[in-house]
């Protein structure tokens, strides 16, 4: 390569660079010595910065990705903190996944936050790219997933329940709505949830329903709710306290003073002379709406699949 037209301060492009790294090697492996990443600083720099996209190739299967560096550079022979590396595979993950880099041994990949993955977070033909974290999984080391990963909805646990600010449910969600829906197209979600929200029939589990019901924290027997014991069946017949059931409005009990003053003949001279009884007693003038409620906005509740 020629860089006789570079100077101080110049920039290479990422080919410029590549071919820098190749001619340098070939030198030095044409000298007779072995480039190492536990030994050669070259090399280490070279694991670390050389990795581009599409830099590594899957030969494995789901959840099990076995990774070849592609072209003509030096193949890692150890994992160094802070290394990226990014591949596209045919097999999108179900659940926690490996990867096994230039076979130097199997390490896990992880969420960006070092939680396992759950599925669905690698895309079948889709860029993926991993950075290698030393301290990741209690020091022992693993691929944490960046977060610029394209599918990064799917670091969402499946059922989450979360407030979407528009009518359109988003790609990956739907609407809690109590609708019934296939088992089969939506596996992932019935595999959390079952049919604790009731079901149709044998090929089909319910959503829960929120449409315009207020959220409460499951009790959990910690005593705030004390009525948690009458709560109602959330759709497959469990009741009490458990998460799903399902209360009515209600007022707290409470009572009104109504004050009056009688004779002891049983007149009332505090209202105009009219005739009581000793005992007696009288509704009070009723106000307000339809409904006890807070001051509110609409949302629409969504769950992910």
């Amino acid at each position: 390569m020629n860089i006789s037209d570079k100077t101080i301060g110049s920039s290479y492009t990422a080919t410029e660079f590549n071919s820098f790294k190749n001619e340098t090697q070939t030198a030095i492996t044409a000298a007779g010595l072995t480039l190492t990443t536990t030994t050669d600083q070259l090399a280490t720099s070279q694991t670390i910065s050389g990795q581009t996209a599409h830099d590594y190739s899957d030969s494995g299967v789901a959840d099990a990705y076995v990774l070849s560096r592609t072209g003509t550079l030096v193949q890692p022979d150890t994992y160094v903190d802070g290394m990226r590396i990014t591949f596209v595979t045919a097999n999108a993950n179900t659940g926690p996944a490996t990867a096994n880099m230039s076979a130097i041994g199997v390490k896990n990949i992880k969420r960006p936050d070092d939680t396992a993955l759950i599925g669905g977070e690698i895309i079948a033909n889709e860029r993926v790219e991993l950075i290698y974290s030393t301290a990741a999984e209690s020091g022992t080391g693993a691929w944490l997933m960046s977060p610029w990963n394209k599918n990064i909805l799917s670091f969402v646990p499946t059922a989450t329940v979360m407030a979407w600010t528009t009518s359109t449910v988003p790609t990956g969600y739907l609407a809690a709505n109590g609708a019934s829906v296939s088992r089969t197209t939506y596996s992932d979600l019935f595999a959390v949830i079952g049919t604790e929200y009731g079901n149709v029939d044998g090929s089909t589990f319910n959503l829960p329903d929120y449409r315009g019901e207020f959220l409460r924290g499951w009790d959990n027997s910690a005593g705030n709710d004390p009525d948690s014991a009458s709560r109602t069946d959330r759709g497959d017949g469990t009741t009490g306290d458990n998460v799903g059931t399902k209360q009515p409005d209600q007022f707290k009990s409470h009572s009104h003073n109504v004050s009056g003053k009688t004779s002891t003949g049983g007149v009332d001279t505090a209202r105009d002379g009219g005739s009581l009884p000793e005992d007696y007693n009288f509704p009070t003038s009723s106000e307000g709406g339809n409904e006890t409620r807070s001051r509110n906005i609409y949302v629409q509740y969504i769950i992910k699949t």
